[in-house]
This record gives C-alpha cells, sequence and structure tokens, in this order.
C-alpha cells in the first residue's frame, strides 16, 4: 500500500510515503528489539496461548488496522496538506 500511494503521484506522495513506510520499519524494530529483550530475560505467557512469539499490545490490532488502511485508501484527498500550509 505505501508504494502505491507514492506510485500514484510521486511529486506530492514522495515525501508522506517516506514517512510511511519508516513509521513500518520502526514498528518492525520494536517488535524485534522487544522480541529479543523478553527472550534474553526469559519472559514468557500464556495468557493468549501458547505461541513462539510474544509482542506488547499497540494502539491498532487486527479490526482497527483494516479499518484504518480502508479509510487511508477511500480518502486520501484528506490525507494531503492543504496549499495554503504548504507557503507558511
Amino acid at each position: 500500500m505505501p508504494l502505491g500511494f507514492v506510485l500514484l503521484e510521486p511529486g506530492s506522495n514522495a515525501v508522506a510515503g517516506a514517512v510511511l513506510l519508516l513509521s513500518f520499519y520502526v514498528n518492525g524494530a520494536s517488535f524485534l528489539g522487544f522480541a529479543i529483550l523478553a527472550e534474553k530475560r526469559g519472559l514468557e505467557t500464556r495468557a493468549r496461548g501458547a505461541k513462539s512469539i510474544h509482542c506488547s499490545g499497540g494502539l491498532l490490532e487486527g479490526t482497527e488496522t483494516i479499518a484504518f488502511f480502508v479509510g487511508s485508501a477511500s480518502g486520501p484527498a484528506a490525507l494531503r496538506p492543504s496549499p495554503s500550509a504548504s507557503r507558511a
């Protein structure tokens, strides 16, 4: 989705696409960092069933994430900064 967002209009979406991609990479890095620390400290839980990977809860999970992406894709004009804001 981020790549399609940038390819649609590279001139106006490049910076927003780069920030979106960066947010995905930071999210992945924080997940891996938590997993490394949990393994080193021997943290285990069965609260969500037996799993080999455990992660902390986030702001958006499952259904909320899908709804956010559908909303973002449905109204991309609302996500663009206004022309007057870029002149400031």
